[in-house]
């Protein structure tokens, strides 16, 4: 068996599951209540909840992405 054989599909899915948290992510820094990078779009309202969600998300996301 050739290591391209050796495929693990639950490392494919939990970096899909990574991607759309990245989704999550992203939108969640609309509702944040810190300024973040400039942003066309920005909604006015702002919740704590957002914050510890980036905060969450942002610290395991990336390493495990690239896991």
């Amino acid at each position: 068996m050739t290591s391209s054989q050796l495929r693990l599909h639950a490392l494919d899915n939990l970096r899909s599951v990574m991607m759309w948290l990245g989704i999550v992510l992203h939108v969640s820094l609309l509702h944040a209540t810190y300024p973040t990078a400039p942003v066309t779009l920005r909604d006015t309202q702002t919740s704590l909840g957002a914050d510890v969600l980036v905060g969450f998300i942002h610290a395991f996301r990336m390493p495990v992405f690239l896991f």
